[in-house]
């Protein structure tokens, strides 16, 4: 089953729609990809994968602030998030 059937069929499904995000913004289209991220936030607000991910939808679109602001609230959520360091790290140098 297509991951966009899936979402259709469990629209309430963060974990659904965080895997469909994330297929859009593999295939290069941020925009929609944040759509899926922000529902999946809607839903379950203290995820810190979705907050990573609307990030990187962000900084594809080159909305670089907003996306330090998704990756900041993603590590207080859970301070041991690798890759949300280093991409954190990459856009607050690549801002200066």
């Amino acid at each position: 089953m297509e991951l966009a059937e899936k979402v259709r069929l469990k629209p309430a499904d963060p974990e659904g729609r965080l895997n469909f995000g994330l297929a859009l913004l593999d295939q290069d289209h941020p925009a929609e990809a944040a759509v899926q991220f922000n529902a999946a936030l809607r839903l379950q607000p203290d995820s810190a994968l979705a907050h990573y991910r609307l990030g990187l939808a962000l900084a594809k679109q080159g909305n670089s602030q907003e996306a330090i602001a998704q990756c900041r609230e993603a590590l207080r959520l859970q301070p041991d998030f690798p890759d949300a360091h280093e991409a954190l790290e990459l856009w607050t140098h690549s801002t200066n």
